[in-house]
């Protein structure tokens, strides 16, 4: 398939609109300290909070960020210890149990104030922290792209492609992201398009939040062909591994 050329003008023209640097600076930050674990979206939001590091190499990154971040980055209260949270979750429904655990909610106090369209998912006279969905705490930043990616969907001659970019914005606008990660399981594009909440190392607290990602890979069709041959001889290649194990190691 043929890289859409309208897609790729409409593409460039839109580039810097959805401010999706800035959801992901938001769900790995608390407010607007110098601490980031993604550089380029630093660099760019944020100049006066790094420092030259000479050879600027891949995982070395974090060493131009002067303040440790916190070990639930902004997905928990910053006061918030585990202990708090594992007695405040004994006392959920296993409904509650399973969002206050799960990879797209926030854990926010009801004496701060910042969150904006709250609806609260636990009594707040048993305890002062409840549970706020993606959608919901990241709004603003979520609507914005959930437009850009449908109209996007809207171009691509693709129909895996479109169907996976309009399925980002339902996961987006619903927090429901199980028919979006279908979809990106069964990508067959010529672009690979990885966007939304997947990894969960910046939750070093506990690991169950995911952060938002965004990236654009390109298929090497030569390099893919290459590969499918291992892929067609795999049980040929396995057995004969097995075969060469030796039974004393």
């Amino acid at each position: 398939m043929s890289f859409n050329a309208s897609l790729r003008e409409w593409l460039n023209q839109q580039s810097q609109l959805s401010n999706f640097d800035m959801l992901k600076w938001k769900s790995s930050l608390d407010e607007d300290e110098a601490f980031l674990t993604t550089a380029d979206s630093a660099v760019k939001l944020l100049p006066e909070a790094t420092r030259k590091v000479a050879g600027w190499k891949g995982l070395e990154y974090k060493a131009a960020f002067p303040l440790e971040k916190p070990p639930g980055a902004s997905f928990y209260p910053p006061d918030m210890d585990k202990m708090e949270f594992e007695l405040w979750v004994k006392g959920l429904s296993d409904d509650e149990k399973k969002d206050a655990t799960g990879f797209f909610s926030v854990i926010r106090r009801h004496s701060d104030s910042y969150s904006s369209n709250i609806t609260v998912s636990s009594n707040p006279t048993t305890s002062d922290l409840y549970i706020l969905p993606f959608s919901q705490e990241y709004s603003a930043f979520l609507a914005k792209a959930a437009e850009l990616l449908h109209k996007a969907g809207d171009l691509t001659t693709s129909p895996s492609l479109k169907r996976l970019l309009h399925s980002k914005v339902e996961a987006f606008l619903s927090n429901d992201y199980y028919d979006s990660d279908i979809a990106w399981m069964e990508l067959d594009s010529k672009l690979d398009v990885t966007i939304g909440p997947y990894e969960t190392y910046e939750d070093v607290l506990f690991g169950y939040k995911a952060a938002f990602e965004a990236f654009i890979g390109i298929r090497d069709d030569k390099s893919t062909t290459q590969l499918k041959i291992f892929g067609d001889h795999l049980k040929f290649i396995y057995k004969s591994l097995r075969l060469g194990i030796r039974s004393d190691v």
